[in-house]
């Protein structure tokens, strides 16, 4: 039962709050102490998981009809809907903590990045390109979550990187998506008809443009050298590569770390990155 509130709280993908501390490396002035940071990762953890929970219950129906997500536990039915809600009430007491320890401007971020997976579930999903854009954004409010004063343009220019990484992400993830489903795809995500291979290229050529430009800025800020630009271009397209061969990965990208050719590109990456 333990293992089925893990996958209820989704806490593998608790990874992509970590971007809370980005500012630390990024724009050490605007950003709260290590201490704090803390607090607000396990806050931010809280309120992706209440999403999680939110969405997975509007969803069930249709998860059920999906090769992998049937096996979430609202789908399956192995946690029923008054379990859930008294999970996603304890795990508001947490954020609630964090969002009085912190302050308002953590307060107010944590009350956007809701609103905005809220808009998410109850419709704007299944909008084509906004869709991909709104969870984009969610990455960027939890980056902001890290900061205690209003971003710097150096710091807005990281924020846009994130932006088009996650939507470059998301497109093969929309792809994917679409393979393992096959026929039943429009059946479960109606938006999926949108996503062809072609809008699907389409959408990561224009993020790997805008990144690659984003990228030369760096370097003109510099913030980073050429060689490692090229190194975060080149994780990228093994990113890319990967999710294109084993389209699994794209639904469940934290099984990325079990693949030796990305663990040795990210390593390398971050050993010239620090």
């Amino acid at each position: 039962m333990i293992n089925e509130y893990r996958k209820l709280l989704r806490i593998e993908q608790w990874y992509k709050n970590l971007v809370i501390f980005l500012p630390l490396i990024f724009a050490p002035q605007l950003t709260y102490s290590l201490f704090e940071l803390i607090f607000g990762f396990f806050g931010l953890c809280a309120a992706s998981s209440i999403t999680y929970i939110t969405n997975d219950w509007l969803d069930r129906k249709k998860d059920a009809l999906h090769p992998i997500k049937k096996n979430r536990p609202l789908a399956s039915g192995k946690i029923r809907k008054v379990e859930a809600l008294i999970a996603a009430l304890l795990l508001s007491l947490i954020l609630l903590f964090a969002c009085l320890y912190l302050g308002k401007q953590f307060s107010v971020l944590i009350l956007t990045y809701l609103s905005l997976t809220t808009l998410y579930s109850f419709g704007l999903k299944n909008l084509p390109l906004v869709d991909i854009v709104l969870i984009a954004m969610n990455f960027v409010v939890r980056i902001l979550a890290g900061t205690n004063a209003f971003p710097d343009f150096k710091m807005f220019t990281i924020l846009l990187f994130v932006l088009f990484i996650v939507m470059y992400m998301l497109s093969y993830k929309r792809r994917s998506d679409n393979i393992l489903l096959g026929k039943e795809a429009s059946k479960h995500k109606p938006i999926l008809k949108f996503y062809t291979q072609k809008v699907c290229l389409a959408v990561r050529l224009v993020c790997y443009l805008a990144l690659t430009l984003i990228v030369y800025q760096f370097n003109s800020y510099g913030v980073i050298t050429l060689p490692q630009g090229f190194l975060i271009l080149l994780f990228l397209s093994v990113t890319g590569h990967l999710f294109s061969t084993k389209p699994q990965l794209a639904i469940q990208p934290h099984y990325l770390f079990k693949e030796w050719l990305w663990l040795l590109t990210s390593g390398v990456l971050l050993l010239s990155l620090f």
